[in-house]
């Protein structure tokens, strides 16, 4: 039976599918043998565990979004094969705006977490209606 690993990359930064890979810190996976039907693989990954693309030299900013190219590759006796293809999956890893490092204001019963990880200018995405503008899921009223 093989083994199977998560790896992943920022977004774009391998040349090709080959290169750049990082093995997650934090990702256990459970492979089962279904017979005929082949094999599936199962398990959770954390990806706030990943706090450095070693292949690119970079270290992730937690506080940023970042998009990551991931694959799962499966390790047999005679090599290894993993689920690259033309068009990689894709995760988008947000920040979740809680704990000591970012602010929050009390919102009886619980927290609101004003921060948001981009900046967007109002005047360019701002759409009018008659109840006031409305820009990027956030409400201006005039």
């Amino acid at each position: 039976m093989p083994t199977a690993r998560v790896r992943w990359r920022t977004a774009g930064s391998g040349a090709t599918g080959a290169d750049g890979w990082n093995d997650a810190a934090s990702a256990p996976l459970t492979v089962t043998d279904n017979g005929a039907a082949g094999i599936s693989v199962a398990g959770t990954w954390n990806t706030a565990a990943e706090t450095r693309d070693a292949a690119a030299d970079t270290d992730l900013n937690d506080r940023s979004p970042v998009l990551l190219d991931v694959q799962v590759c499966l390790s047999y006796s005679s090599g290894t094969q993993c689920t690259w293809s033309p068009a990689p999956a894709q995760v988008l890893r947000v920040p979740h705006a809680f704990g000591d490092r970012f602010p929050v204001a009390e919102a009886d019963p619980g927290e609101v977490a004003p921060h948001l990880p981009f900046a967007f200018n109002v005047r360019r995405c701002a759409q009018r209606s008659g109840r006031g503008i409305r820009s990027g899921g956030v409400r201006h009223n005039r």
